[in-house]
């Protein structure tokens, strides 16, 4: 608690022929983090032991489950354009995909290697239907080019011998479409200085002064070349033989067409049907594939002998004896494996209360924390929601909050454990926004205010209201709010040095911590002092001078110590010290804001009730109210996560730590039970 787990780090030295054994069992248990070793760090061991350890090399059970995933891969990459599920835009948004894993079983590696050949009998047709696809439509293409291009000349030489389009022996003819009256002086030009030899133009459509004109040329064999290239770029030629008329060739390629479109909409047809029948069994052979990909990329990632294989992992302390004993049981006593137990360095793997895990992601989002360091968690969660509930401040608001969270929870939280977990903490978060909003008699401002007089008009606070936050008890929201940042502030400097001082950092824990733990402490009684009583608070509790002269004494002993260490940086991090307390306002302006804005939407709508028969009024209150939840929410959670960001793990906390990624069978198509 309040630390990341502790690491042991095992060295395992197992024979080849139990290799495969205990590396899939490390697979199934999925608690140890297989280590890296890279070329430099082989050769420290081989140095250190006196070994001929080398790196490993990929087996020949690895290279076959590369070629069968390759396989796979070019099949699903052929079928996946037929996948018809579509996300909705709250799906795509939150990263939901809705998969219904399949039960199998734990299968063996020819097993595995029999399922995935089985699965690609259909490969040589999936890839020569998709490869006659691409031909047709690389035909289809080119046919549709050709029928628009003979399509234009189709208005005024549907009659037109396309057999004499081409070379002959001492004249090219050739056809050309093109726009405006540039190209047509360009050829009439061409044809006076004798480059063509003979041209007849047509007009073909008008749009205002856009003219296309089709034009027959013929040009001698020596100048073809020069004059097509002239032309090329502002016009479609078309020089190469044809058998009949233009309305003849026009009338060939759309049967072309429409037959080329039958034929591939007919093979579509046959791969959708592969796609139906298969696509599943092949999504789920790949992951099987990939499982065991992983199983056997351990031994290219460590070392090997001839008749052993080295490697490294990463374990929780308390589960590393147990893991050796795996580890011996699975190889037969054939192998050896130390526990080294005191690291510096290891991964992080958070360890907290199962009410507080789910929600680790609030630390994890700023940066995990690092190996024997601090790990916040356990303060941040209470306070984050805490903080976001305050900020929101209505009780209508958070009852629909909550509704909304619940509702995806319970809608997509099968499909993602993190919007599980996420949608519980906004949960968590409006069941506090409903209690504050009560205790400050905040309905959509002062809508509850409004029908509950309506009823009870000598009222003045609805049933179980406290506070008016926006009246008489606004000094009191203003030392609620820069109160608690002043305590939060400094619990954050008193994390420090606990942690400082479990690391056994002494010099740190004095300089870094201690002396402004004390000048918090000195804060936080002259605030509820001597501050409390210039700016009139209501509670007050340290208002006498022996209480102000001690505070002052601690400010002035931390400030001495921390100024020993480094003067410049602790002038500049005492005043930072201020200003983030004062940061802490935003409390107060957010509870007090919350209601007015709502009661300004109200007193709108309330403008607005006698005209149109109150139409104008209600849409004034449900855009308006609804305008300010969406703002009023996010700017909550972007405010409190602010406060504990920036204010609060500026005391303490840097993160900076590498995730424990275990070892383990990655499952999204398929679920085993043991």
């Amino acid at each position: 608690m309040l630390q990341p787990a502790m690491m042991h780090e095992l060295e395992v030295v197992v024979h080849n022929d139990y290799k495969n054994k205990v590396v899939k069992e490390l697979h199934k248990k999925g608690i140890t983090q297989i280590e890296f070793l890279t070329d430099s760090k082989i050769s420290e061991i081989n140095e250190k032991f006196e070994l001929d350890l080398k790196r490993g090399v990929p087996s020949g059970r690895q290279v076959e489950i590369s070629k069968n995933l390759l396989e796979i891969y070019r099949v699903i990459g052929i079928l996946n354009r037929f996948e018809t599920k579509k996300e909705t835009f709250l799906e795509e948004m939150l990263g939901i995909e809705k998969i219904e894993k399949k039960k199998t079983d734990r299968l063996k590696f020819n097993e595995v290697i029999t399922r995935a050949r089985e699965a690609l009998a259909i490969k040589d047709d999936v890839i020569n239907t998709a490869n006659t696809v691409e031909k047709k439509n690389a035909e289809l293409s080119d046919t549709k080019k050709n029928f628009e291009e003979i399509s234009k000349l189709s208005f005024v030489l549907g009659g037109f011998d396309m057999g004499v389009l081409g070379s002959g022996r001492y004249y090219t003819i050739f056809t050309a479409v093109f726009e405006g009256d540039e190209t047509a002086n360009n050829i009439e030009s061409m044809r006076a200085n004798g480059e063509i030899s003979y041209v007849k133009r047509y007009e073909i459509e008008r749009k205002k002064k856009n003219v296309t004109y089709a034009a027959v040329i013929v040009v001698s064999n020596e100048n073809a070349n020069s004059v097509i290239q002239k032309i090329s770029g502002n016009a479609r030629i078309l020089k190469n033989h044809g058998k009949g008329t233009v309305a003849e060739n026009i009338e060939t390629l759309s049967e072309r067409i429409n037959t080329l479109e039958k034929e591939i909409n007919d093979l579509n047809t046959a791969l959708r049907e592969i796609f139906n029948a298969r696509y599943e069994e092949l999504l789920i052979c790949r992951e099987l594939l990939e499982i065991e990909k992983e199983r056997y990329e351990i031994f290219v990632n460590g070392g090997s002998t001839k008749k052993t294989k080295y490697f490294k992992a990463y374990v929780p302390a308390q589960l590393s004896d147990k893991m050796k004993e795996v580890i011996e049981d699975k190889s037969e006593g054939a192998c050896v494996v130390k526990i080294n137990k005191d690291i510096d360095d290891a991964p992080t793997l958070m360890q907290n209360p199962k009410t507080i895990k789910k929600f680790e992601f609030l630390t994890s989002i700023y940066g995990l924390p690092r190996y024997n360091h601090i790990d916040p968690s356990l303060v941040v969660v209470p306070v984050a929601a805490l903080l976001i509930g305050l900020m929101i401040a209505d009780a209508c608001y958070g009852a629909i909050l909550f509704g909304i969270a619940m509702v995806l929870r319970k809608k997509y939280g099968l499909y993602s454990e993190g919007l599980k977990n996420f949608m519980s903490f906004v949960a968590i978060c409006a069941v506090v926004a409903v209690g504050v909003g009560i205790i400050n008699g905040e309905y959509f401002g002062n809508m509850g205010y409004i029908l509950y007089t309506s009823i009870a008009p000598e009222a003045e606070n609805l049933p179980l209201q406290l506070f008016h936050p926006a009246g008489h008890d606004l000094k009191l929201y203003l030392q609620i709010a820069i109160g608690f940042g002043v305590i939060h502030i400094w619990s954050g400097t008193v994390l420090g040095l606990y942690d400082a001082m479990r690391r056994k950092e002494r010099k740190e824990a004095l300089y870094k911590y201690a002396s402004w733990c004390l000048f918090g402490l000195g804060m936080i009684i002259i605030f509820y002092g001597a501050f409390g009583n210039v700016f009139g608070f209501p509670f007050v509790p340290f208002s006498n001078e022996i209480s102000t002269y001690s505070a002052l004494g601690l400010m002035i002993v931390g400030l001495v110590i921390a100024l020993k260490h480094d003067p410049i940086l602790s002038l500049i991090e005492a005043i930072d010290y201020f200003a983030f307390i004062l940061s802490y306002a935003r409390i107060m302006a957010l509870v007090v804001a919350a209601g007015a804005v709502a009661t300004a939407f109200n007193q709108l709508a309330g403008m607005a009730w006698g005209f149109a028969f109150g139409i104008f009024a209600v849409l004034i209150f449900l855009v308006g109210q609804t305008l300010h939840f969406l703002l009023g929410v996010l700017s909550a959670f972007v405010q409190a996560l602010r406060l504990l960001y920036v204010e609060h793990f500026s005391r303490y906390y840097e993160g900076g730590g590498y995730e424990f990624k275990p070892f383990e069978e990655k499952r999204k198509y398929t679920y085993v039970e043991d």
